[in-house]
């Protein structure tokens, strides 16, 4: 009868990435239970992944999965009937730069603290700019091959009016097009 599954190990991946996992089922005396050909569950603690279930054959699942939410120490679970086990933890990092989103903040309630509007100029007008992935994950490390410059120069408008989100969109051009 089964009594447990053991994962392959699974290293850190990309969010949006497809990546090969290995799950072996096995029987009390742990081994591998060659007779098991049917279906589990599978999920992870983000709870994005894809697929959602695994059919066995021969006591092995070999597939490709894909997760895309960031998560630091994910764990893939395969569930069948009363017995559950998990892979080893591994991180679910950003892809690629896809989006540069621009957002104006106005009060100290939109995760902004008191010494950040003190330092962020007159007038309570703030901008947000955040780096996003394909699956809209923020890019918390560009890493070393990255470079990144954004330069925004901000002028009186000649109508004397303040700048709003509709003039910085068409600054906010980076591949994927722009984004409010």
């Amino acid at each position: 009868a089964l009594a447990g599954f053991q994962f392959g190990v699974i290293a850190d991946q990309t969010a949006g990435t497809a990546f090969a996992v290995v799950i072996t089922a096995y029987d009390a005396c742990d081994n591998v239970q060659t007779d098991y050909d049917g279906t589990a569950t599978l999920s992870d603690l983000t709870a994005t992944m894809t697929p959602t279930s695994a059919t066995f054959v021969n006591g092995v699942w070999n597939g490709n999965v894909t997760i895309t939410k960031t998560r630091v120490n994910d764990e893939i679970t395969v569930t069948a009937g009363a017995v559950s086990d998990d892979s080893n933890p591994f991180d679910v990092e950003a892809g690629n730069l896809a989006r540069i989103v621009f957002s104006h903040r106005v009060s100290v309630t939109d995760n902004w603290t008191q010494q950040d509007l003190a330092d962020g100029g007159a007038g309570g007008r703030y901008w947000r700019i955040r780096l996003l992935d394909g699956n809209d994950n923020p890019l918390a490390n560009l890493g070393s091959a990255a470079l990144l410059a954004l330069d925004i120069e901000l002028y009186s408008r000649d109508d004397g009016g303040a700048w709003g989100q509709e003039d910085l969109e068409d600054l906010a051009t980076y591949p994927g097009g722009t984004d409010s």
